[in-house]
């Protein structure tokens, strides 16, 4: 008898499913249910997988893994890079291996060697660039190596050889980029090349020529957009191309072609995403969002176009939308994550997309989440 029990048991067990929740704990869902678009949205490892409260991450993906960089508050406000290896997340050497206080890091991969970039407290808040090689993190360069106080940093490591964007203080708060090569970190162009101040400013590099997205103090504050080509910065079609004030702009390159996502002060802080194809032009309607939108993050694929965002329409939680030339449309629920987030970083990778915030649900924690349908 009490072995037909146990074939019960089990039988029950199989037919209504089974899971690990964030917890390690198991949850079941009904085999007679099936999964909607609204419950696709699953952790990458554990939620919260920060030792503590986070600000200013960023996220970065390759073969080799998946990497989040943050400053760490249960580390001295230091700077602190996480692993995910496909079975959990995990330091990358030391947790708060900067030499001090930082803010506004940038993290980006060359193959399974992770940079970052970071305003750096101890150095005049000038910009530092470290790496994680030979089982250490190492400067790249000297630290501090900007002329003045830097801000709205940006890194992308194209080739093997890093690039980092920033607002510099040393040349009247415009931007400057720097490339390393052969041991010194070398200016791409003239330092401060902006005819005025640049801030949220979105580096990206396509064939090893660097561009930059910005909200441009000389226009109101409107998105533009400049690339270096022919030995000199030049626009990407007219300067001042937003209908209004465009912040927290965010800059992807796909085929040559590019794509800026920003909060669209003319469209009362909403979302927009225009792309570059001889003139600029918006991607779907501007202003698709529900509501005014923060920490907006592009991705493209020869699927469509992603943008991930902090929504006030919904509790100020993470949305993911997606543009594939019918309109932009929910990717899942509206409003995924658990609490409020912040610092908001969009990945496609293998075809899923990753979203990776500071989720104050998680206590304030780093998580990154799945959506876990193919795309």
């Amino acid at each position: 008898m009490r072995y037909i029990s146990a074939f019960i048991i089990l039988l029950v067990f199989f037919v209504t499913g089974c899971s690990k929740d964030d917890n390690g704990g198991w949850t079941g869902t009904s085999g007679n249910s099936s999964t909607s678009d609204e419950d696709l949205w699953g952790s990458l490892g554990y939620s919260g997988f920060s030792a503590g409260e986070v600000d200013y991450l960023s996220f970065d993906a390759n073969g080799s893994g998946y990497y989040m960089g943050y400053r760490d508050i249960a580390n001295g406000n230091r700077a602190t890079v996480m692993k995910y290896d496909g079975w959990s997340w995990s330091n990358v050497g030391n947790a708060g291996f900067s030499p001090g206080t930082m803010d506004s890091l940038s993290l980006s991969l060359s193959d399974a060697i992770p940079y970052v970039a970071f305003r750096d407290h101890v150095n005049g808040n000038g910009v530092t660039v470290m790496r994680f090689d030979g089982g250490q993190w190492s400067y790249v360069g000297r630290s501090g190596f900007s002329a003045g106080e830097a801000a709205f940093i940006s890194l992308k490591v194209y080739g093997g050889v890093p690039y980092v964007a920033y607002m510099d203080g040393g040349n009247g708060n415009k931007a400057t980029v720097m490339r390393y090569h052969e041991g010194s970190w070398l200016p791409v162009g003239n330092a401060g090349f902006t005819e005025g101040t640049a801030g949220d400013i979105s580096l990206s590099v396509y064939n090893s020529v660097p561009g930059i997205a910005y909200m441009d103090g000389t226009r109101g504050n409107r998105a533009t957009v400049s690339h270096f080509v022919n030995g000199a910065w030049q626009f990407m079609g007219s300067p001042g191309f937003s209908s209004d004030t465009a912040q927290y702009t965010s800059l992807f390159i796909y085929s040559g072609v590019p794509y800026v996502a920003y909060r669209d002060g003319g469209y009362s802080a909403r979302a927009t995403v225009m792309k570059y194809t001889g003139s600029w032009e918006s991607v779907g309607s501007a202003g698709f969002s529900d509501g005014p939108v923060e920490y907006t993050s592009c991705f493209v694929t020869g699927g469509g176009v992603y943008v991930a965002f902090k929504d006030s329409d919904h509790e100020n939680k993470a949305t993911v939308m997606y543009y594939s030339g019918w309109g932009w449309e929910a990717l899942g629920k509206k409003g995924f994550s658990s609490g409020e987030v912040r610092s908001v970083n969009l990945l496609v990778q293998d075809g899923y997309v990753f979203a990776g915030f500071r989720d104050d649900g998680y206590d304030g924690k780093a998580r990154v989440m799945r959506y876990d349908r193919w795309q």
